[in-house]
């Protein structure tokens, strides 16, 4: 009993020290323990690049990536400094490469979320390319996506207002959100253990696949038909397949 009392005021003190270095960094911040010696974590913006582009290569381990219109080309982050991603631009191709780890062994004041934010004026497009994150959420919305393959290991895909143009998106447990979708050509969407969702879309046809899990169209349940297609032969389809999730299908 005494040593579980020694251990909860060591935790206290240790908590206490980590709060006053926070403090005394101008506000509450993140505080990691390197080598015995505290460690703040700062939290800051940057301006990454304003070059034009329409081709896209991204690799994020932790940031959460939101992809939208705006008034001009902007690729900005706002994080841990030591998971500041490198970003160039050549032959009109974004190419982002960002590593980090979201968990560390310290005491955490205030928490913090990679985020990085890709914004593009209203008539450009992404034409081709491929988007992969780890362990973030991925947010699209405006953007119309050309021949874009698109993977997470553990995130959401949230993909809204837009046209797909071919490509394909991979997740391992995350889910997927559909909404206000047209698709060009056949697009699909294969996920692991987690559920595709598609709301308002415009396809002329569509295939649901589920292992361990239902299908639903229109606000219809399948009977626990484990494959629910239509149309499959047409110009424009939509392919949803999970393993362990379930399917829902709106148009």
């Amino acid at each position: 009993m005494k040593k579980m009392f020694k251990f909860g005021w060591l935790v206290l003190i240790v908590g206490l020290v980590a709060l006053a270095i926070g403090y005394f960094n101008h506000g509450a911040q993140n505080v990691t323990f390197e080598n015995g010696r505290p460690v703040v974590q700062r939290q800051a913006s940057w301006n990454l690049t304003n070059k034009h582009f329409n081709r896209v290569d991204l690799d994020v381990d932790t940031a959460n990536v939101t992809i939208k219109h705006g008034n001009k080309f902007k690729v900005s982050y706002r994080g841990l400094d030591r998971n500041k991603p490198t970003v160039t631009v050549k032959n009109k191709t974004l190419r982002v490469r960002q590593s980090g780890t979201r968990s560390y062994n310290g005491f955490s004041v205030n928490g913090i979320s990679d985020h990085l934010t890709i914004t593009l004026p209203d008539d450009a497009q992404i034409k081709s390319g491929r988007i992969a994150l780890d362990s973030g959420e991925l947010a699209i919305s405006g953007v119309d996506l050309t021949n874009v393959k698109v993977t997470n290991e553990s995130g959401d895909v949230d993909l809204s207002d837009l046209t797909l143009n071919g490509g394909q998106t991979n997740l391992s447990s995350g889910e997927f959100d559909g909404h206000s979708l047209t698709i060009v050509g056949h697009y699909t969407v294969q996920n692991d253990s987690g559920d595709n969702d598609v709301h308002t879309v415009s396809a002329d046809g569509y295939r649901l696949k589920t292992d361990s899990g239902d299908n639903e169209v229109n606000g219809q349940d399948k009977d626990d038909q484990s494959i629910v297609e239509e149309n499959m032969n047409a110009a424009n389809t939509l392919e949803l397949i999970t393993t362990s999730g379930d399917n829902e299908y709106n148009d």
